[in-house]
Order: structure tokens, then sequence, then C-alpha cells
């Protein structure tokens, strides 16, 4: 029997970005302003557990970081796709959390290049030795993009420095503190002029259109063009698909919500649903209706009426 799951969030965004032609464009369209700096064709698979073990005299301590998706180029430049774990949420301390990424990349390296320098034996100095690298070894530049799903605009910090307490430094010492800047893309924000990939492309115009409440423009636009499952998934991820249709009928002066009555200000599992067995995947799929004895068959024949206009384009962004 095949058990059909419904499809995560961080997953369909991690398959959608994991293609090469999507993942370059992106990064082209977004650091390099549309110029082909990254060629896909040259881009393979990395590995994407970036954990480590740090060891101090008397204890050891695991440190885990999984960036969503990680290419290496033919150069051995590591090109990671960090997404938050939650899009529509602001991480605040998200300069080091990209920082310690790309440290813990090159501490792997580093070990890697120690151990096979070890193994050989080949030092010309003991400072080789004590270091466990050679002169002339290198490591392989590290570069991150945090792509930030959320509506709100970004108010954390996008630099380390912003991220410290450097008010009552004197100006001397402040010039000494070394930064680190976060590589941000605000899907909200960011200009589609820059891509060249059809997909990429449409991502974003799809989600700006969705952020401004512009369902009329998806309707024109995409509601007759085939768009890939992938596309389609990614968008209803990003946008939390299960209040497109929420949002989509307010604009039509259509007001549902999500949830149970006596919750509708914190919506959840509707306990109703469950107890007269709605499948497990259809529960944070629902909305609600209210009626009252005001209620008149034409708002009722409209209310209906909008929601067989809207279905046929919106079902296409729904996370299955």
């Amino acid at each position: 029997m095949t058990v059909k799951k419904k499809i995560k969030p961080d997953a369909a965004l991690k398959d959608f970005w994991r293609d090469r032609e999507r993942f370059a464009d992106l990064f082209n369209g977004t650091l390099f302003g549309g110029e082909k700096v990254l060629d896909p064709r040259i881009l393979q698979e990395a590995d994407t557990d970036m954990s480590t073990v740090i060891k101090t005299d008397d204890q050891a301590e695991t440190v885990e970081h999984f960036p969503d998706v990680v290419k290496k180029s033919m150069n051995g430049v590591d090109f990671m796709l960090l997404g938050l774990e939650n899009q529509m949420k602001i991480h605040y301390a998200m300069p080091l959390r990209n920082l310690t990424g790309e440290t813990l990349a090159y501490l792997k390296e580093y070990r890697e290049k120690a151990k096979k320098n070890r193994a050989e034996g080949k030092w010309d100095s003991g400072d080789e030795f004590l270091s466990g690298l050679r002169k002339e070894d290198r490591l392989h530049p590290a570069v991150s993009l945090c792509v930030y799903y959320g509506e709100t605009e970004w108010d954390g910090p996008q630099t380390l420095r912003e991220m410290l307490d450097m008010e009552r430094l004197p100006a001397q010492l402040k010039e000494a503190v070394q930064d680190y800047r976060l590589n941000l893309v605000q899907v909200a924000k960011s200009e589609s002029s820059g891509f060249q990939h059809a997909e990429v492309r449409d991502f974003f115009e799809i989600m700006q259109s969705i952020y401004r409440r512009d369902y009329k423009k998806i309707e024109e636009v995409y509601g007759t063009r085939e768009i890939s499952t992938e596309l389609g998934l990614a968008v209803g991820a990003a946008a939390e698909s299960e209040k497109l249709m929420k949002h989509a009928l307010e604009e039509k002066g259509v007001y549902v919500s999500s949830g149970s009555a006596c919750s509708s200000n914190h919506p959840g599992i509707s306990s109703t649903l469950q107890a007269i067995g709605v499948r497990k995947e259809l529960l944070d799929a629902t909305i609600r209706f209210s009626f009252s004895v005001h209620t008149t068959e034409e708002e009722l024949r409209y209310a209906v009426e909008q929601l067989k206009e809207l279905l046929p384009v919106l079902r296409r962004y729904v996370r299955r």
C-alpha cells in the first residue's frame, strides 16, 4: 500500500533550489546583477553536513550545521544556500549563523588537508608540522546566501557588527573589530529582472503578487499557463499555501478563517474536524465559513462564485 504524505515546506523549497539551473540563476541574479558568473554545468552536488566536533583540553562538543543546499563548482568554491527553518520568520542571529556555517566548512576542509598531510609526512619545516598545513596549502572559499521568504521587511542585523554592543567602544577599538556581512535576499523586495531562468523569475514575481494581494494578476498571467509541479510546490511552501485562499477571498470581500470558531485569534487544528474523522493531511488545509440569520442567498451565491473563480488558480500552489 502506498502512503501519501504531505510535503513539508522546507523539502519543497530545497527540491526547487537543488536544480543546478535554478541554483546558479538565483546566485547570479541576486549577487552578481544577472551576470553569468556561476555556470550551472560545472556545479556539483556537495555534502550538506557541515557539522564538526570542537575539542578543548577536557571536553568535546558537537556543533551541527546543515545548509539547505550546497553546490561545489569545479574550481572548488562551496556555494551554500541557507533558507530559514521557518521561512516566514526573521532570525536575529543570522549573520552569526551564516558565519558559523562558513567557518565550519573551512574547518572541515582544513582537517581533511591536515589529516592527508600527516599521513604523507612530507614537511618542510616544524611550522608546517605544527599547523598541519604546508606553506602553499590553500582552502577553498565558501559563499552563503540567505533567502528570506517573509512578507514583512527584514529588520534584523545584516552584519556581525550590528549584533555587537559597539556604542561604548572607543573609535580606535571599533576599527579593530572584524565584521561579516550577510548575503541576504528578501523575496518580497528583490527585482526579478536580473534572473534569466524563467521559473526563478516566475517564483519571485508570483510571490511578490501574493505579498501585494494582487491575485488578479496571478490569474491573468498564470491562470492558463503551464507551470511545473516544483514551482507550484515552492510557491505554496514559501507563501504558506493554507493562507492563500483566506487572503484571496478577503480581497473579494469574503471573510473566512481557519481553525475553530473559539480559536480564530490563534489558528490551529480544529478539534471538531478531528472528532468527525477528517484525514490528517487535510486538517490544516481547511477554511471556515460563518453564517447567521442575516446572511442572504445573494451573499452565499457571491461567495461560491468567488471560490469557483479562485480555486483553479490557487490550488496549483497548494502543498500536497
